[in-house]
């Protein structure tokens, strides 16, 4: 069987925390874009994130890129020259350490640790993300004692984690083609049932415009529908949710324990059938 993990909002609370205006107002003065007129949340979302995330999640451009762009944009030619190289460092800073911020919360190891024990089991995550992350999420499963791959790099086996970035694979999670893609790179990997976990973006901080509730139902909408599509009807979706009010930890150990559960259950329940249709 294949368990799906979304990342930011998921897997990682702490990508959503980074975002929050306080936090985020403060790393934009930390890393020096401040000093390049970004010193506001909103106008890092109305300027940089927002306009620019239908390009930056299906491309290569690149998060760090991204940003020098549009903060530079309009600049005379000996603006750039004087401080092109200043702002590159800036930017370069706050990528880092907002990748660096989003690590898989603890709540999630022993599950993780119990699924990567499982011959039987495929782990991928499936992220509508920057070009950079697939390298830092990898890094971030290193850190645990596990091995990763990019889903671009996979070779068809049935073991391991696999991570697909909507930047590497050209498309986002509510197509398609995204899909169809893990299928055909995985193979034999996928067998039985999908299981996808995910927030669907509505973990996100309100100045996201990906948040958005409409957005966020359309979108579970749409790969509830696709992943049925795609896998002939063998997949479930646990979504994760969090209200957003009280103890946000408590709350996100509450519905990872209950997902456990979820996912241990099929696991047990899961007969793997070899290529020649025999039981393994």
């Amino acid at each position: 069987m294949t368990t799906v993990f979304d990342y930011s909002g998921t897997l990682s609370l702490d990508a959503v925390a980074f975002s929050q205006p306080d936090y985020l107002t403060g790393e934009l003065y930390r890393s020096g874009l401040a000093d390049f007129g970004l010193a506001e949340p909103d106008a890092f979302w109305d300027r940089i994130v927002n306009p620019t995330w239908e390009e930056g999640s299906r491309g290569a451009v690149g998060y760090r890129h991204l940003l020098v762009r549009e903060i530079s944009a309009g600049w005379s030619e000996d603006k750039k020259k004087a401080s092109l190289a200043a702002l590159e460092r800036a930017a370069a800073m706050f990528v880092a350490q907002y990748l660096s911020f989003s690590r898989i919360h603890p709540a999630w190891r022993p599950l993780l640790t119990f699924l990567y024990a499982q011959p039987s089991v495929a782990i991928v995550v499936a992220t509508d993300h920057y070009a950079e992350a697939t390298a830092a999420i990898q890094h971030q499963f290193e850190s645990l004692q596990m091995q990763a791959c990019p889903l671009t790099a996979a070779a068809g086996s049935d073991r391991g984690i696999y991570i697909a970035n909507s930047a590497d694979l050209g498309c986002r999670t509510d197509q398609e083609d995204f899909w169809r893609r893990l299928q055909r790179v995985m193979g034999a990997g996928i067998s039985g049932k999908v299981l996808l976990i995910d927030d669907f973006g509505g973990n996100e901080t309100p100045g996201d415009h990906y948040g958005r509730q409409e957005k966020v139902a359309l979108r579970r909408r749409q790969t509830e529908e696709l992943l049925a599509l795609v896998f002939c009807g063998r997949a479930e979706v646990l979504p994760f949710f969090l209200s957003g009010a009280g103890d946000r930890g408590k709350e996100a150990q509450l519905l990872i324990d209950a997902i456990t559960i979820r996912i241990r259950d099929a696991v047990a329940g899961f007969v793997p059938v070899q290529k020649n249709g025999s039981l393994s």
